[in-house]
């Protein structure tokens, strides 16, 4: 999986490379190629840290911290290198959004005002803008510290919520999912047609035996039809599980069973 253009780092299993085999495609000389080791990646940091750099040729292949045991003109750049990764991890810029953009904002710097002064009575209020089963009480339970609860003795249905209240608000005609495939097909769906095929979907899992409480497991691609089994499995009370659709079957089994 790539993450970036050159330079920016390739994915590889659970680790991150550091730039493609051949970065910087062997400075001015044409006869050194730098690679980077492979690094341990976890996503709960913030920022990785670049690999040490290896240069063909050189003593021991590691290019040491200080001055480089090659010639200067090799040092030079080698230097030039190393900052050139470094620089990449650091980012201070800000990009300002159009104003027109910024003036219809759902969430504009209020918002992080209210939630800042008051954190627990503004998820409160963002609750009251669902619709409800049964009204929660209690906004936040922290009684069992590490494990958090939000609004745990309310009920919503998160199908009704995603599609049927958007109709019941005449807003049928609007689009809910516009999708553009890979070899440049299109579909727009609106509120409307999604609840028909979300309703289709719920009785056939219905019919299949399917009830509130069971696990499905839904192997689909990232096509439309993916978000009509979630929702469908939302519906009627039944978890779901995606397994992505680029497994092959085999691969696949194991995470279903």
């Amino acid at each position: 999986m790539t993450v970036g253009t050159e330079g920016f780092g390739r994915l590889t299993g659970f680790g991150l490379q550091y730039g493609p085999e051949g970065f910087p495609a062997g400075g001015r000389h044409g006869t050194e190629r730098f690679k980077s080791e492979h690094r341990e990646f976890s996503p709960m940091r913030a920022r990785a840290r670049p690999a040490p750099l290896m240069i063909e040729g050189a003593p021991g292949g590691h290019l040491p911290a200080g001055p480089c045991k090659e010639t200067q003109e090799q040092h030079e750049e080698c230097a030039l290198s190393n900052e050139s990764l470094a620089n990449l991890l650091k980012e201070e810029r800000r990009f300002a959004p159009p104003a027109e953009l910024a003036a219809a904002a759902n969430v504009t710097a209020a918002a992080y005002a209210q939630a800042s002064e008051d954190r627990l009575g503004f998820w409160a209020e963002q609750a009251r803008r669902l619709s409800w089963a049964v009204e929660p009480t209690e906004t936040l339970d922290w009684s069992n510290p590490p494990f958090a609860k939000w609004f745990a003795d309310g009920k919503l249905n998160v199908a009704y919520n995603c599609v049927d209240r958007h109709v019941e608000a005449g807003n049928g005609d609007r689009v809910a999912i516009h999708f553009e495939g890979e070899p440049g097909d299109s579909r727009s769906i609106t509120y409307a047609q999604l609840k028909d095929e979300v309703s289709r979907a719920a009785n056939a899992l219905l019919e299949l035996g399917v009830t509130k409480g069971d696990r499905v497991a839904v192997y689909l691609p990232m096509i439309a039809e993916a978000v009509v089994a979630i929702l469908a499995c939302a519906r009627i009370g039944a978890t779901h599980s995606v397994v992505f659709g680029g497994f092959s079957a085999a691969a696949a089994r194991p995470s279903t069973t």
